[in-house]
Protein backbone atom coordinates (compact mmCIF):
# COMPACT_ATOMS: atom_id res chain seq x y z
CA UNK A 1 0.00 0.00 0.00
CA UNK A 2 2.90 2.37 0.79
CA UNK A 3 4.41 1.74 -2.63
CA UNK A 4 1.15 2.75 -4.34
CA UNK A 5 0.92 5.91 -2.23
CA UNK A 6 4.55 6.83 -3.04
CA UNK A 7 3.93 6.16 -6.73
CA UNK A 8 0.81 8.36 -6.72
CA UNK A 9 2.67 11.20 -4.99
CA UNK A 10 5.52 10.90 -7.49
CA UNK A 11 3.14 10.98 -10.45
CA UNK A 12 1.29 13.99 -9.06
CA UNK A 13 4.59 15.83 -8.51
CA UNK A 14 5.68 15.05 -12.05
CA UNK A 15 2.35 16.30 -13.38
CA UNK A 16 2.68 19.59 -11.50
CA UNK A 17 6.26 20.10 -12.70
CA UNK A 18 5.39 19.40 -16.35
CA UNK A 19 2.38 21.74 -16.12
CA UNK A 20 4.63 24.51 -14.83
CA UNK A 21 7.14 23.94 -17.64
CA UNK A 22 4.38 24.00 -20.26
CA UNK A 23 2.97 27.22 -18.82
CA UNK A 24 6.45 28.79 -18.93
CA UNK A 25 6.86 27.77 -22.60
CA UNK A 26 3.49 29.36 -23.47
CA UNK A 27 4.41 32.54 -21.63
CA UNK A 28 7.76 32.73 -23.47
CA UNK A 29 5.97 32.37 -26.81
CA UNK A 30 3.51 35.13 -25.86
CA UNK A 31 6.39 37.39 -24.83
CA UNK A 32 8.14 36.75 -28.14
CA UNK A 33 5.01 37.86 -30.01
CA UNK A 34 4.49 40.88 -27.75
CA UNK A 35 5.07 44.04 -29.70
CA UNK A 36 3.90 42.42 -32.94
CA UNK A 37 0.59 42.83 -34.73
CA UNK A 38 -1.16 40.91 -37.46
CA UNK A 39 -3.01 42.76 -40.20
CA UNK A 40 -5.34 40.89 -42.52
CA UNK A 41 -6.73 42.57 -45.57
CA UNK A 42 -7.08 42.82 -49.33
CA UNK A 43 -4.57 44.71 -51.46
CA UNK A 44 -6.20 47.70 -53.17
CA UNK A 45 -3.09 49.19 -54.79
CA UNK A 46 0.63 48.56 -55.25
CA UNK A 47 3.37 51.15 -55.78
CA UNK A 48 6.57 49.34 -56.80
CA UNK A 49 8.59 52.58 -57.00
CA UNK A 50 7.99 53.29 -53.29
CA UNK A 51 7.68 49.59 -52.30
CA UNK A 52 4.33 50.14 -50.62
CA UNK A 53 0.97 48.46 -50.78
CA UNK A 54 -2.38 49.81 -49.70
CA UNK A 55 -4.70 47.28 -48.19
CA UNK A 56 -8.19 47.41 -46.81
CA UNK A 57 -8.32 45.74 -43.41
CA UNK A 58 -10.83 42.90 -43.18
CA UNK A 59 -12.30 43.80 -39.78
CA UNK A 60 -12.21 47.59 -39.70
CA UNK A 61 -12.42 48.27 -43.47
CA UNK A 62 -9.75 50.94 -42.91
CA UNK A 63 -7.11 51.39 -45.61
CA UNK A 64 -3.49 51.08 -44.47
CA UNK A 65 -0.28 51.79 -46.35
CA UNK A 66 2.43 49.22 -45.63
CA UNK A 67 6.06 49.21 -46.80
CA UNK A 68 7.04 45.81 -48.19
CA UNK A 69 10.36 44.27 -49.23
CA UNK A 70 10.92 44.74 -53.01
CA UNK A 71 11.35 40.98 -53.56
CA UNK A 72 8.03 40.32 -51.84
CA UNK A 73 6.13 43.14 -53.51
CA UNK A 74 7.03 41.67 -56.91
CA UNK A 75 5.01 38.54 -56.02
CA UNK A 76 1.86 40.42 -54.98
CA UNK A 77 -1.05 41.65 -57.05
CA UNK A 78 -4.07 43.88 -56.47
CA UNK A 79 -6.93 41.85 -55.02
CA UNK A 80 -4.72 39.42 -53.09
CA UNK A 81 -5.85 38.69 -49.54
CA UNK A 82 -2.80 38.93 -47.27
CA UNK A 83 -1.75 38.39 -43.67
CA UNK A 84 0.98 40.80 -42.59
CA UNK A 85 3.09 40.65 -39.44
CA UNK A 86 4.72 43.89 -38.30
CA UNK A 87 5.92 45.57 -35.15
CA UNK A 88 3.08 47.28 -33.31
CA UNK A 89 2.66 50.82 -34.61
CA UNK A 90 4.97 50.24 -37.58
CA UNK A 91 3.97 50.43 -41.22
CA UNK A 92 6.84 48.14 -42.33
CA UNK A 93 5.94 44.50 -42.99
CA UNK A 94 8.15 41.90 -41.31
CA UNK A 95 6.36 39.12 -43.18
CA UNK A 96 3.66 38.95 -45.84
CA UNK A 97 1.67 35.82 -46.63
CA UNK A 98 -0.92 35.56 -49.39
CA UNK A 99 -4.04 33.89 -48.01
CA UNK A 100 -5.63 31.55 -50.56
CA UNK A 101 -9.34 32.10 -51.16
CA UNK A 102 -11.69 29.84 -49.25
CA UNK A 103 -13.24 27.05 -51.29
CA UNK A 104 -17.02 26.95 -51.37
Amino acid sequence: MKKIAILLVALMSLGMISGTVMAADTKAADTAKAGMETIKGKITSIDTTKNVIVLKEMKTKVEKTITVDPKVIATLKVGDAVKIESKTGSNVADSVKVVPPKKK
